[in-house]
């Protein structure tokens, strides 16, 4: 018995050790100002892309933003839009890069990876376009880097 343990614990700790996430509040920001978001994937939707950006979209339900959809932003009145986040995404598995839009610019390649990477998801405020908060995960498999990554935005945006 004492003899598996032994084996067991460092298999396990190196397991762990391999997955990570962390998030960020840009200086000054408020994150109590904000109650709506959208996400927004790269110009080049791939297949991939849709899918990050559906389980991201699922995922942030679970914290006190209320999500909507982008054809439903001209509906919000200017005190909505003034509590409005945008919601980009990058993901790197690999040696292969899906890309983002960031302030309007298109960063990256739009092929995609499956395996470990990093998922990083940036909150801007929909007015000014300034990076309120970020978080990422990093985790065995595209779906644990989500999973990890919206565990820090539930801790940004709690219910």
């Amino acid at each position: 018995m004492r003899k598996t343990f032994v084996l067991l614990f460092p298999v396990l700790l190196l397991i762990s050790s391999c997955a990570s996430s962390n998030s960020a509040i840009s200086l000054g920001a408020n994150l109590q100002n904000y109650q709506y978001a959208y996400v927004l994937a790269d110009i080049q939707r791939t297949a991939f892309v849709l899918d990050m950006e559906k389980k991201i979209f699922e995922g942030l339900q679970n914290t006190r933003l209320e999500m909507v959809y982008i054809d439903q932003i001209d509906d919000l009145n200017d005190s909505q839009k003034d509590s409005l986040l945008r919601v980009t995404f990058s993901y790197t598995g690999g040696s292969t890069t899906t890309g983002t839009v960031v302030g309007g610019v298109y960063i990256g390649s739009t092929s995609s990876s499956e395996g470990d990477g990093t998922l990083n998801i940036l909150f801007q405020d929909y007015r000014n376009k300034n990076i309120v908060a970020s978080c990422s995960g990093i985790g065995l498999s595209v779906s644990e880097d989500v999973r990890l990554a919206i565990r820090e935005a539930i801790k940004l945006f709690p219910k």
